[in-house]
């Protein structure tokens, strides 16, 4: 992985786009073009989750343009990036399925690369069926047939971070299929996979039926990795689906408090034992912070408060 691709994963991305300003007109002037679309694509998602949507649009079509032959992979990280926006939007969305419908899954050639368009028609195609668009997929057998073999693959060659992406996707597969115990299986193994390699956003970016797992605390998660990742996804989401709000009345000081542990993930247990109180006085606190912050649950509490700066 480069600079770039190591400060992005870890949620650094200012950092991981000033890497790429200073890298690419280096790539420019060596006329180095697939070297120079994936800086393109990287650049392009640092924007994204900044929400700047339509600036990651622009660099999407002057990546394809650079490399055209490979215009179909720019293609496909494209479409599984802006899938968040697609979850939301029955338009985008049919986009999406549209493309995936059209594409196979095995590619003789060039497989290492395309093993981005496949795992991207596969995990369009699963939230299709979950999302009720599309009912058992026929396809779910090749697609179980696929990832697995491309699993071994990826052990077999010590590609660690390709395999925890591979179970992340046999896991959604496994939610389609309605075997919840295997999902939950698969999910776990990628989870233990994703926190050794460090791979902090590929987990943060998740489809929400996927993610749910990882944000209900129920599975095993070294304690930095899991707060890491919650706190970047939260600003992926506001960055993406935030809009402009105020605060309604001013936090007391314990309120504040109590609001920061939360927004550092920790349970009603731990935010009582960390403020020395009781189990009942965290609740009332939460009670008052979600009238102040006007929302109703702790993920828009989180939101609310890294919008309004309040912390």
């Amino acid at each position: 992985m480069t600079a770039a691709e190591v400060l992005l994963e870890s949620g650094c991305i200012p950092d991981a786009e000033a890497a790429l300003a200073a890298g690419l007109p280096l790539l420019e002037l060596t006329r180095a073009p697939e070297a120079e679309q994936h800086g393109r694509v990287l650049e392009a998602r640092c924007r994204y989750f900044q929400g700047r949507r339509n600036e990651a649009l622009e660099l999407f079509e002057k990546a394809a343009a650079l490399v055209p032959e490979k215009r179909s992979l720019v293609a496909a990280e494209k479409i599984r990036l802006f899938l968040p926006d697609a979850e939301r939007d029955r338009r985008t969305f049919s986009r999406a399925l549209e493309w995936a419908e059209g594409k196979r899954l095995i590619h003789d050639r060039e497989r290492d690369e395309d093993d981005r368009i496949p795992c991207t028609v596969i995990r369009v195609r699963l939230q299709a069926a979950l999302r009720g668009t599309l009912g058992e997929p026929r396809f779910a057998q090749e697609a179980a047939g696929f990832l697995d073999a491309r699993r071994a693959e990826a052990q077999a060659t010590g590609r660690r971070r390709r395999e925890a992406e591979l179970l992340f996707l046999r896991s959604l597969l496994f939610d389609v299929l309605r075997d919840r115990p295997a999902a939950h299986t698969a999910f776990a193994e990628a989870l233990r996979l994703a926190a050794r390699n460090g791979q902090y956003l590929t987990v943060a970016s998740l489809p929400d039926e996927v993610f749910r797992r990882f944000r209900d605390g129920s599975l095993t998660a070294e304690e930095n990795f899991r707060d890491h990742v919650l706190r970047i996804r939260t600003l992926i989401d506001h960055h993406l689906y935030s809009g402009g709000v105020a605060l309604t009345e001013e936090l007391s000081r314990r309120e504040k408090e109590v609001l920061a542990l939360l927004c550092a993930g920790h349970t009603n247990s731990r935010i009582a034992e960390a403020l020395f109180i009781s189990l009942p006085t965290v609740k009332t606190h939460l009670s008052h912070i979600f009238q102040k912050l006007d929302v109703t649950s702790r993920t828009q509490a989180v939101l609310k408060a890294n919008e309004l700066n309040i912390l």
